[in-house]
């Protein structure tokens, strides 16, 4: 028996590394966590969506102007990212990597259904970028999101076509000029469309079929995950190497009509989602988190609280951990409430819920109100990992982090 084969059926944890010839075991557990409001911009309600190894993070905020803003929040200070120019009906950050850069979407003031993909910096204002040419060159104007970039500072996305009736769409085997994952080489740069979708009716459209085409996440090699409006089995898809691989589902769960959504990717190519949508993109009873390694035949169900339905997984760090929600059956004297709790995952310690900002007194009992989380930074030496999301204070929703500890003890054999 060689010794990995043997490690593995005493179900010991990660191999780690050797020291002085002998294997390292890492293993961790989850110690407890913290919840902190990150407030607004002076309106009622916010959302985290992304943090980086320095916690910074980014996500959007009513302000006492009334619109919503893409907001960055640094050094425990909440800043709208952006001026009048470009002008905006609301915006929202997606994504921010390490030196600060940031990515996501606004709509435009003179086309209110138009979105337009932005980065910004300390230092500038939020900047509009390229939007033209996804469509390998032929001069398309496209509605465009941002919604990762890596330490490269290559962006993923999507870009939507906007409709000209007097400029025809090409003849071509599948749809290369409507709704597509891209990514951009930098923030500079015009965005490319990864892959053409499948197109049974031949009509040159995405016609709402699966899980909308979005290259959600991508790593610091350029590998990408997200949605391919079913053109995979699962509708889900790996890009790596410039290559597209299909993302498989959940072991025993896949099934006709059932599809995915691949939401995080990290820098081992370790995939986490959510499957279980229907063909109009929207969750089923026994829709579930997921865990891919990148190679296997099949994912992992991350399961779901006691008496939920519903659990979807946003995004993973370089210690495999995983940020998500999952609903909760929780019961009371004289009744029960299915909530949406926010959860931290590892193979180690399984889905652990993170506490709420408010509570719900019934039958006695609190009762936590809803909370989602979206995303995490890697964990540092103190053990300290934070996630961040959002949660329910009476009918708002908040902009919340949480200090998660996380402790890691090891064994040499």
């Amino acid at each position: 028996m060689r010794l990995m084969t043997f490690l593995a059926a005493l179900a010991l944890p990660i191999v780690s590394g050797a020291d002085s010839g002998g294997i390292i075991i890492l293993n961790y557990s989850y110690e407890g966590a913290t919840v902190t409001d990150l407030g607004t911009l002076g309106g009622a309600g916010s959302v985290a969506n992304d943090i980086n190894d320095n916690g910074d993070i980014v996500g959007a905020a009513d302000h006492s102007d009334g619109r919503r803003h893409a907001f960055v929040f640094l050094d425990g200070v909440m800043y709208s990212i952006h001026d009048n120019s470009p002008g905006f009906e609301l915006a929202e950050a997606f994504g921010i990597n390490n030196d600060r850069i940031v990515v996501g979407e606004y709509y435009e003031i003179a086309h209110p259904n138009f979105r337009r993909a932005f980065y910004y910096y300390p230092g500038i204002w939020m900047e509009s970028m390229v939007h033209h040419d996804a469509a390998y060159g032929l001069g398309f104007d496209w509605q465009t999101s941002a919604r990762a970039i890596n330490r490269w500072h290559q962006i993923s996305g999507q870009a939507k076509r906007i409709v000209n009736l007097s400029q025809p769409v090409p003849d071509t085997t599948g749809v290369c000029y409507d709704t597509l994952p891209v990514s951009w080489t930098n923030a500079g740069d015009y965005p490319w469309g990864l892959f053409c979708l499948s197109d049974p009716d031949n009509d040159n459209e995405y016609d709402d079929e699966g899980t909308t085409p979005m290259a959600y996440d991508i790593n610091d090699s350029g590998s990408m995950v997200g949605a391919d409006g079913a053109t995979t089995q699962y509708s889900m898809f790996l890009w790596k190497n410039q290559q597209r691989i299909a993302v498989p589902a959940p072991a025993g769960m896949g099934s006709p009509g059932r599809l995915g959504r691949a939401h995080g990717i990290n820098n081992k190519n370790q995939v986490v989602g959510t499957y279980g949508f229907d063909g109009n993109d929207v969750p089923t009873s026994n829709t579930r988190a997921f865990f891919w390694n990148g190679t296997s035949a099949s994912a992992e169900s991350l399961g779901v609280f006691s008496g939920g339905n519903v659990s979807q997984a946003y995004e993973i760090n370089e210690q495999s951990m995983v940020a998500g929600a999952s609903e909760r059956v929780h019961n009371y004297l004289g009744g029960s409430t299915k909530r949406t709790n926010a959860f931290i995952w590892h193979s180690h310690f399984g889905l652990k819920q993170l506490p709420a900002l408010s509570y719900q007194t019934l039958g006695g009992v609190p009762v936590p109100m809803e909370c989602q989380a979206f995303s995490l930074n890697n964990r540092r030496s103190s053990g300290l990992v934070q996630v961040v999301g959002k949660c329910k204070v009476g009918s708002v929703w908040r902009a919340v982090r949480w200090d998660v500890q996380v402790k890691v003890t090891s064994l040499s054999l």
